[in-house]
């Protein structure tokens, strides 16, 4: 794993050599020109699905942090800097990557990027994920057609796992 700096933006590498412009690795119009991006989803911004299986051994999912609520209505995407961390981007990171390492079955975790604003007091975030192929929204499938069982009891016993790993997470 890399985790380095420049300029004003630090970043976090599951490679085993350091991009020459890894600031362009979460720049959607990066992905576009060379004609990468095979779908997006829409949340409280875009993820970029993309087509990366030769360059990281998986298709990814890039994904710009935004805020919601009533601060996302006057502050888009930024977020007050403690440490780095503590930050959305590089704590998912490592959060995905001690799970992914525990054999949970959690996306393996790409990249990061975390850029301070010029007086270091907020930063914005990214974060490249591995895609999961196929994954359905639990929501959408349920108000299509109820679950067997089996299925109920193979989600339980995924979610004792994140608890024993001391995960709760409210989605």
């Amino acid at each position: 794993m890399l985790e380095f700096q420049q300029d004003n933006q630090f970043f976090l590498f599951n490679l085993t050599e350091k991009p020459t412009e890894p600031a362009s690795f979460f720049e959607s119009a990066f992905w576009e020109k060379q004609q990468r991006i095979t779908g997006s989803a829409k949340g409280r911004g875009t993820t970029y699905f993309l087509n990366t299986k030769d360059l990281f051994g998986v298709n990814t999912a890039l994904r710009h942090y935004y805020r919601g609520g009533l601060w996302g209505k006057f502050n888009k995407d930024r977020y007050y800097f403690s440490s780095l961390k503590k930050t959305r981007s590089f704590a998912e990171f490592y959060l995905l990557q001690h799970l992914y390492e525990a054999g949970l079955p959690v996306p393996k975790p790409i990249a990061a990027r975390v850029q301070k604003g010029r007086l270091g007091i907020c930063y914005q975030a990214d974060i490249l994920t591995e895609k999961i192929e196929n994954a359905q929204d639990l929501s959408l499938l349920l108000q299509a057609t109820p679950l067997p069982k089996e299925i109920w009891t193979q989600i339980g016993k995924l979610i004792r796992q994140l608890h024993d790993q001391q995960v709760c997470h409210t989605d």
